[in-house]
């Protein structure tokens, strides 16, 4: 089974990316999702192991009522202290991979093809050493920012703080294997990871 790690700075299309390849037959582990998951509150109000560490390392305010991660808190903590933001990422990076491992395990034992770790931070993280092909999704800055403003109803600054905390599609280009870029509608998109997919899956299963 070959292990391809996917990433892109927010509004790049790394999302559109991984939609194809799943349509296409490979297995997605969405990082995002899975740490939602982790730090989502359970029936009895217990906090998840992975929201109970994030507690003991920041204090009882990081979780809400229902036992899940208040996250409007997580972000004013870090907001502007890389500190803590690196120490709350080394808690939430370890508890998603342990379930992104489980994941690639279980989909090997099943006799799946290909599987596809969809990470924003593939390399901060360190998801990357799972991989055997690291692909990245780039776009121009200024489309990269619209997109943000749309989806997420946010302000330009916002926009722009949040990409600056990311990797630079320059910096992705450099460490991953193969780039996607997105500068043009989403049919072109799609098309390119398409081709990306076919090429990756060829060359690999065949080794």
């Amino acid at each position: 089974m070959v292990v391809i790690g996917l990433c892109g700075s927010s509004g790049s299309g790394k999302s559109t990316v991984a939609g194809v390849w799943k349509a296409m037959g490979a297995v997605v582990a969405d990082c995002d999702m899975i740490y939602a998951e982790l730090t989502s509150g359970n029936p009895d109000g217990n906090p998840s192991e992975c929201t109970a560490a994030v507690s003991r390392a920041f204090g009882g305010g990081m979780i809400s009522s229902d036992g899940s991660l208040d996250r409007a808190a997580v972000r004013r903590l870090i907001f502007a202290d890389d500190e803590k933001r690196k120490k709350l990422n080394e808690i939430t990076h370890a508890a998603v991979l342990n379930e992104v491992v489980n994941t690639i395990n279980k989909a090997r034992d099943e006799g799946n093809d290909t599987f596809v770790v969809d990470a924003p931070l593939l390399f901060e993280s360190g998801f990357d050493k799972k991989c055997d092909v690291t692909v990245c999704v780039v776009s121009p800055l200024p489309l990269k920012i619209k997109r943000i403003i749309l989806r997420d109803c946010l302000t330009e600054d916002q926009a722009e703080m949040r990409l600056s905390k990311q990797l630079s599609d320059s910096e992705l280009e450099k460490l991953c294997d193969i780039t996607i870029i997105n500068d043009s509608g989403i049919d072109v998109l799609k098309k390119r990871a398409a081709g990306i997919y076919k090429g990756i899956t060829d060359n690999e299963l065949k080794k």
